[in-house]
């Protein structure tokens, strides 16, 4: 395999992505007037029922931690259950929580400290990357029981790992070394196999079961924008774009691309393409411009919700000294645009799987509901009351 060499203004701005967006709309339900005298209804009694399963109010939170000290959480098991880690003196427990009944179950310990850990797209296996070295990387995945169904070992200085959004048993792999060449890797849960594969670019995005999107940035000198290329796993190119892009991510059936607005240029320019770059809609917002680049916020779309959200500066300028907020917006593909709240900080953002709730925060410890425009604490050092 021929090693690619990364350039760091490149890695700087792709690890703004995150990875991973959404609008999320929590919409109630309205329990129907019934006689005093009169016993409810079946129909009362499923409305409470899904009034229940649909909201916030009686979440059980702060998380009790069984044993060690919380970690960090990894994203959404279920509508209302999601996935995290606590630290132990010696490695690392990983637990799934009920925040319907605030229970804790041990899916697994490791004897090595989990660093990450990544739920495929049908919610039934669990990457996990664990860290015995500073210069190895473990990747494993399991079943939601705990079950091991793959594992590797990969010597790394840092290590990408993502889940193919069109094939739930895939997972694409990539190790970089000290000097930011890297290898890259597809691994087979199914069939438990990892086979080394060649990459145009690190930050290469899934956009079908076989195919991945990147940006084909210039090797030979740093450079600020850069084409859109659609690669299948032949290496045949079967859709480009030679648009001035410097950022984008993938979701189910999405390509969101960010290029610096031609006509107002302390503008972003957001555009929504489909997998084949069919332009679907576009939407224009203040940016922040670094030392080098742009600051790309934080963002994430859902599917259930079809709502792409993100967070939006109130007003152009230099990143290092804006101090205003940001205000998290969600945006129809090629429509609508709404306010969910103001004045939060830029930090990472992922919906539960209906679209009605966001985990939020580095270590993803709040959720925000859009619909009370309530921020939950889901750890007790982050909870104001």
């Amino acid at each position: 395999m021929e090693l690619g060499r990364y350039i760091p203004t490149h890695m700087q701005a792709s690890k703004m992505m995150i990875i991973f967006l959404i609008f999320l709309f929590l919409s109630g339900c309205t329990e129907p007037k019934a006689s005093k005298t009169l016993p409810p209804s079946h129909n009362d009694s499923q409305e409470e029922h899904d009034q229940g399963k649909t909201g916030t109010a009686d979440w059980v939170v702060p998380i009790n931690v069984p044993e060690g000290e919380f970690f960090k959480v990894f994203g959404w098991l279920g509508d209302s259950d999601i996935l995290y880690a606590s630290n132990l003196a010696s490695g690392s427990n990983l637990y799934s929580y009920s925040l319907e009944t605030g229970v804790s179950k041990l899916i697994l310990s490791s004897k090595a400290p989990i660093v990450t850990a990544a739920v495929n797209p049908d919610l039934s296996r669990i990457l996990v990357h664990t860290s015995p070295s500073s210069f190895e990387a473990i990747v494993t995945v399991y079943d939601l029981g705990g079950n091991e169904l793959v594992s590797q070992s990969f010597p790394s200085a840092e290590l990408h790992a993502e889940w193919n959004m069109y094939d739930e048993n895939v997972a694409l792999i990539v190790a970089f070394n000290e000097d930011w060449t890297y290898n890259s890797f597809r691994m087979d849960t199914n069939d438990h196999i990892v086979e080394e594969i060649e990459l145009p670019d690190p930050f290469a995005k899934w956009v079908g079961k076989e195919s991945i999107a990147y940006l084909k940035w210039n090797q030979d000198a740093p450079a600020l924008f850069a084409p859109l290329e659609i690669m299948e796993s032949g290496g045949e190119i079967t859709a480009s774009m030679d648009e001035q892009i410097y950022h984008i991510e993938t979701y189910k059936d999405l390509i969101v691309a960010v290029s610096r607005d031609a006509q107002d240029e302390t503008k972003a320019l957001y555009t929504f393409f489909s997998q084949q770059l069919k332009a679907l809609g576009t939407f224009t917002v203040p940016h922040l411009t670094r030392f080098s680049d742009w600051l790309v916020p934080y963002q994430d779309y859902s599917l259930a919700a079809g709502r792409f959200m993100v967070f939006e500066p109130v007003r152009s300028g230099e990143a290092d000294a804006y101090t205003e907020g940001f205000t998290l917006a969600s945006y129809e593909i090629g429509g609508s645009r709404e306010v969910l709240i103001e004045g939060l900080d830029n930090q990472p953002i992922v919906a539960s799987p209906n679209g009605r709730v966001i985990l939020y925060g580095y270590r993803y410890e709040r959720i925000i509901d859009p619909e009370s425009k309530n921020i939950i604490n889901l750890i007790e050092e982050f909870d104001s009351n």
